[in-house]
C-alpha cells in the first residue's frame, strides 16, 4: 500500500493477517496505532492456549507489520479484561 498514514497501512496489513488468524481458529484485534509507532492488539482463539502461542503469534504480527509498514516499532498484546476495561472510558 502506498501512501496513507501509519495508521490506514497498520488497518490494511492487520486485515490480512486476520484473515490468516481466522483460518487457524484465532483472531485478533486492532485496539490502537499511535504516531511514535506502537501497535496495540487484542488476540483470542486458539493462539491464546498457552502464554508461548500467544507470544509468538503477537512477535509474527509484529515482523509482518514492520516489513509492510514503515514506521511501526513495537506490538503489544493487551489481555481481553483490560481492553474492556479502558473502552469504557
Amino acid at each position: 500500500m502506498v501512501g496513507g498514514n501509519i495508521q490506514e497501512k497498520v488497518e490494511f496489513v492487520m486485515k490480512q493477517i486476520r484473515a490468516e488468524l481466522l483460518s487457524r481458529s484465532s483472531d485478533v484485534e486492532l485496539i490502537r496505532t499511535t504516531n511514535h509507532g506502537v501497535v496495540r492488539i487484542c488476540l483470542s482463539g486458539q493462539c491464546c492456549s498457552d502464554r508461548l502461542n500467544r507470544l509468538l503469534t503477537t512477535l509474527d504480527i509484529e515482523k509482518t507489520l514492520k516489513r509492510h509498514v514503515s514506521g511501526v516499532k513495537v506490538v503489544m498484546e493487551d489481555d481481553l479484561f483490560e481492553v474492556n476495561k479502558y473502552q469504557s472510558w
